[in-house]
Parts: structure tokens; sequence; C-alpha cells
């Protein structure tokens, strides 16, 4: 057997092992101890803050994770609306939601709505003209 050979197999070897532990090691030390606990905790944290689809899209990732039932993903969701959001959504003519995927697709709704209605409102504000004042000489004499 060939000398050089033998000992490139055995620094593969070892580069493998060592990357493999590496993995063990750096997943052990940064991922989160407990999973499902952190994703509770981040799913009774998260509001809307811009964007309704935004908000479902991050709730959604989260809510992978969590273990709750769509019972309590409901409350969660909805307490994580603004609270205009959630009155329009309850007080709606069809009755309060009765799935977490109704109260996705009417968060996002509404929100459109409400968001195209302000951009309409915006271009038929009449422009205001602003008006230059000259200011007054002052003589001392």
């Amino acid at each position: 057997m060939n000398p050089v050979k033998a000992n490139t197999d055995e620094k593969k070897k070892a580069a493998e092992e060592t990357w493999s532990s590496f993995k063990q090691r750096f997943r052990a030390e940064w991922q989160p101890v407990n999973v499902v606990r952190e994703a509770q905790a981040k799913i009774e944290q998260i509001r809307m803050t811009d964007r309704a689809d935004e908000y479902v899209n991050r709730f959604r990732l989260i809510a992978m994770d969590t273990k709750y039932d769509d019972e309590a993903l409901m409350r969660f969701f909805r307490e994580g609306l603004p609270e205009s959001l959630q009155t329009k959504i309850m007080l709606r003519t069809d009755g309060e939601p009765e799935t977490l995927d109704e109260w996705y697709k009417l968060a996002i709704k509404y929100d459109n709505q409400y968001k195209l209605v302000m951009a309409n409102r915006k271009k038929r504000e009449p422009i205001k003209p602003k008006i230059a004042r000259k200011e007054k000489e002052v003589t001392v004499g």
C-alpha cells in the first residue's frame, strides 16, 4: 500500500469526522434548547406592524412550531391585529370567522381595502397652496 495515499485517506476521514462533529456541536450550541417553548413565546408577542399579508406569513412560520391547536392560534392571531382590524372582522355581517384560514384571509382582505381607500383619499385631497409672505422692511433712522 502506498504510504502517501494512506496518509491522504486518513486526513480525509479525519476532516469528515471533524466536520460532522462540528455540525453537531454547532447545532447543540446555537439551536434553541426548547424550540416549541420559544415558538410559543414568539407567537404570544407577535403583532401586525405594517401589512396583514406580512403578518400572516410571519405568524404561520412561527405557528408551525408551537404545537398549539387552531383555537389557541386564532386567539393569538386576533390579539396581534390592530384593534380597528379586529373589530372590523369580528363585527362583519357573516359573523366571526370560525377557522384560522378565514382569519388570515379576512385580515388580508380588509387591510388591503383600507390601504386602497387611504391611497385614493390621498389622491383626492386638494393641494393646499403655500403662500410665501414677504417680510416687512424696517428702516432705522
